[in-house]
């Protein structure tokens, strides 16, 4: 376990917050694209800017206030980075999709460092012809070249590190008989969900006070459906809320029902380079460069539709997190065991 129960709440509060703020965008007249979304999501991870803007009720501040006080010098940094790729990788970029990077580190404690990263393809749910939205409304977007094309992607970099983020609006924002299939596909669910050790019972506590999940951003793996009731008739075991998917890093898989072989986890010692994923999740241009020369014909056939192609981010969300002094400590050596 990385995080203390205390933290917890906090980190759920914060998270959830993020959500909800860009999720009720969705319920314009008007909804915004999926570029202008992900730009409002990149802004509400972006501390600085949440000072100036004032967007969030519980922001970066007040998390970092709340997660210090039990002493244990945990920290939490968001960083967001904008990347300029060179002309020639320009057309596998898409101002909607990021790179997302969780890192952890622990200062105390060797050999618990890791790092997990994404490519996110980022897709909004459309509403329906005559307005609004219910479990039929789909991803207008997605086309099924760019799901081959992701998967030539996974292929090289492993299936865990391509994922869809999914912008829909919150349960609460579909038509009311949509809505209440909703909160039952989640019920049935998280029927079979065991909550146990420290990050479970935080989502419980949270499920038990909220009365649902009410969650708008979404992360799918590849083999997800085009509607919105295909993303909830797997909540919780293929696609998981924003705030459960980041959580579920730092817990046991156990602690609610997570196969830890689907995250894209790996350890990472102090010092040791980033692995392949995350150097192209943080827009290294050699790495990038390196991806589409492997993919060869396949990003560069001759019926080639840029928009089928968009595997590098245009931006990277890191979310890092420290446990222990900034400088460390070398601890004196346990004892010998005595018979």
């Amino acid at each position: 376990m990385m995080l203390s129960p205390y933290q917890l709440p906090f980190l759920i509060r914060y998270f959830d917050g993020i959500d909800l703020a860009v999720s009720r965008r969705l319920s314009r007249r008007v909804p915004p694209s999926e570029t202008t979304l992900t730009q409002e999501f990149c802004g509400l991870m972006d501390a600085d800017a949440q000072r100036l803007e004032k967007s969030l009720p519980f922001d970066a501040e007040a998390l970092a206030k709340a997660i210090a006080a039990p002493g244990d010098m945990l920290d939490v940094v968001f960083k967001i980075d904008a990347h300029q790729h060179s002309q020639r990788l320009e057309a596998y970029v898409s101002q909607a999709d990021f790179g997302l990077i969780l890192e952890y580190r622990n200062t105390v404690i060797p050999g618990l460092d890791w790092e997990a990263a994404y490519l996110m393809q980022a897709k909004r749910l459309f509403p329906n012809a005559g307005g609004g939205y219910s479990v039929s409304s789909s991803f207008s977007s997605t086309s099924v070249e760019q799901r081959q094309r992701m998967r030539h992607v996974a292929d090289i970099l492993g299936e865990a590190a391509i994922r869809y983020w999914l912008y829909m609006p919150t349960t609460s924002g579909y038509e009311s008989t949509s809505a209440s299939a909703i909160r039952t596909l989640h019920t049935h669910n998280l029927s079979h969900h065991l909550f146990d050790f420290a990050i479970g019972l935080a989502l419980r506590d949270a499920l038990q006070s909220a009365g649902g999940i009410d969650a708008g951003m979404w992360i799918a793996d590849l083999g997800v459906g085009d509607n919105a009731v295909d993303v909830h008739r797997a909540a919780f075991r293929t696609t998981h809320p924003f705030t459960w998917f980041v959580l579920q890093h730092f817990g046991s898989p156990s602690s609610h029902g997570v196969d830890v072989l689907a995250l894209n986890v790996h350890c990472r010692g102090r010092g040791e380079p980033r692995g392949r994923a995350a150097q192209i999740a943080a827009g290294d241009r050699a790495a990038s460069e390196a991806l589409i020369d492997e993919l060869g014909d396949r990003a560069r056939d001759r019926d080639f539709d840029p928009r089928t192609m968009t595997v590098l981010p245009a931006h990277t969300v890191t979310i890092s997190v420290r446990s222990g002094p900034a400088d460390g400590i070398d601890l004196p050596p346990p004892p010998e065991r005595r018979s």
